[in-house]
């Protein structure tokens, strides 16, 4: 699974590996849409690669790591 992450882009594999916090006001700054997006991108990857029954339980997970 790493090597699937690395190959989407470093910095998607950075989000996951130094994972990520969901902030509590609006993303305004073009960096944090950036982490946001990349840590995003994580979460998709890994959840098209679940059973259904882990997929369930892991649906409301906010961080990648």
């Amino acid at each position: 699974m790493q090597t699937y992450l690395s190959a989407l882009g470093y910095d998607i594999w950075k989000a996951i590996k130094n994972g990520y916090t969901t902030p509590s006001t609006p993303i305004i700054d073009v960096a944090d849409k950036k982490l946001y997006r990349n840590n995003s991108k994580g979460k998709n990857a890994i959840m098209c690669r679940l059973v259904d029954s882990d997929l369930v339980r892991l649906m409301s997970y906010t961080s990648t790591k």
